[in-house]
C-alpha cells in the first residue's frame, strides 16, 4: 500500500507538474529534452515543481497545517467546513491506516477511515487543482524573462543567464532570432549557407528545424533553396583566353560573378535536408526588409538572363582555348 501511495504522489506531484511546465514553456521556448537517464528527468521535474509545491503549501494551508495560523487557507473548489483539529485528525487516520493494518482495521471498525480517506481526497484535489495553475504561472514567468534576458539587468539577468537560460534547447538560440536583439518593426529572417556530406552547397530561408527524442538534431526544411554549381564554377575559373585569340566580345579575363552560379532547386518552398547528410552550415539574420529588397533587385536587373550570357561566355572562352 505504501509503495502504490508513493508511486501516485510522485505521479501527480512531480512528473505531472513537470510534463505541464515543460507543455506550457515549448509553446513559446522549446526546452532541451531530458531523455537520456531517468535522473535527468526527475532532477527536471522535481526543479520546474519545487517552487509551485512550497507556495501552494502554504497558501492552501492543505500540507502546511499552521499556515491557517497567518492566512486564510484557499477553500475551492471542493469546499470544506472542518477545523483545523479534525483535518489533522483525518491525516493521521489515513497515515496510520496506512503504515499498518491493525490501524486499518480499527479505522473501519469505528467507521471513521472511509471519511477520513473521502476529506483528504477532497483537500488533496484542491490543492493539486491550484498546485498546476501556479506551474503554469510559473511557465510564464519563465517565458517572460528568458525572451527578454537581453534587456534584464541584476538579479534578473543573473537568474535568466545562469539558471533559465540553460534550461533552453540550443537548437533554438542557434536557428533563431532568439539571442539577436531586436525590435518589433525589424522582423529578420534565418537564412542558412549548407554544406552536405557529398560536397554540394545549399542555401535558403529556414522554414522548419527538427529534432529527436534526445533533443539532437534531425533535419532542416528550407524555403527558395538553391544549390551552388561548384564545379562549374571551378572550371570557369581555370578559363584564360590569350590576347593573341582574344576578340572584341572576349575579355582577356574572364570576371565570374558568383552569384549567377546558385541555381534554384524546383520546387524548393519545402526542401528538406536530413542530419545525416548535413556536414557543415553558416547562419544568417538577415532583415525582413533587406531581403526582400535584395531579391527585387535582382529580378529587376535580370539576374536570370546574366547568369545565362555569362554561361555563354565562359563556353566561348573555353572553345577558344581548346582550339590552341
Amino acid at each position: 500500500m505504501i509503495a502504490i501511495v508513493a508511486s501516485l504522489f510522485l505521479l501527480f506531484y512531480v512528473f505531472v507538474p513537470g510534463s505541464i511546465f515543460r507543455f506550457a514553456t515549448s509553446l513559446a521556448v522549446p526546452l532541451k529534452k531530458f531523455q537520456k537517464t531517468k535522473t535527468q528527468e526527475m532532477t527536471f521535474a522535481v526543479m520546474a515543481s519545487l517552487l509551485p509545491f512550497w507556495l501552494m503549501a502554504a497558501f492552501c494551508g492543505v500540507l502546511v497545517p499552521h499556515a491557517a495560523q497567518w492566512h486564510y487557507p484557499v477553500n475551492w473548489p471542493c469546499a470544506s467546513m472542518q477545523s483545523e483539529d479534525a483535518r489533522r485528525a483525518d491525516y493521521q487516520t489515513v497515515i496510520a491506516s496506512l503504515l499498518s493494518t491493525k490501524q486499518f482495521d480499527d479505522a473501519v471498525g469505528k467507521g471513521i477511515l472511509w471519511p477520513a480517506v473521502s476529506d483528504v481526497y477532497r483537500r488533496q484535489l484542491r490543492f493539486l487543482c491550484w498546485y498546476y495553475g501556479f506551474v503554469v504561472v510559473e511557465a510564464w514567468g519563465f517565458w517572460y524573462l528568458i525572451s527578454r534576458y537581453r534587456r534584464l539587468k541584476g538579479w534578473q539577468a543573473f537568474v535568466a543567464k545562469h539558471v533559465l537560460l540553460p534550461s533552453v534547447s540550443e537548437w533554438h538560440v542557434i536557428l533563431s532570432d532568439f539571442a539577436i536583439m531586436t525590435d518589433d518593426a525589424k522582423k529578420r529572417e534565418i537564412e542558412l549557407d549548407l554544406l552536405t556530406t557529398d560536397n554540394i552547397l545549399y542555401r535558403g530561408k529556414l522554414s522548419e528545424y527538427f529534432t529527436n527524442a534526445e533533443g539532437e538534431l534531425s533535419g532542416i526544411l528550407l524555403q527558395r533553396a538553391s544549390r551552388f554549381e561548384w564545379k562549374m564554377y571551378v572550371e570557369d575559373k581555370k578559363v584564360e583566353v590569350k590576347p593573341e585569340h582574344a576578340k572584341p566580345y572576349l575579355l582577356p579575363k574572364l570576371v565570374l560573378d558568383t552569384e549567377s552560379y546558385w541555381t534554384k532547386i524546383p520546387g524548393a518552398d519545402l526542401f528538406y535536408i536530413p542530419r545525416e547528410r548535413i556536414s557543415n552550415f553558416n547562419v544568417r539574420h538577415e532583415l525582413v526588409d533587406r531581403s526582400v529588397a535584395i531579391r527585387a533587385l535582382l529580378e529587376k536587373r535580370g539576374l536570370g538572363k546574366i547568369q545565362v550570357s555569362e554561361i555563354e561566355t565562359s563556353k566561348s572562352a573555353r572553345a577558344v582555348k581548346s582550339s590552341t
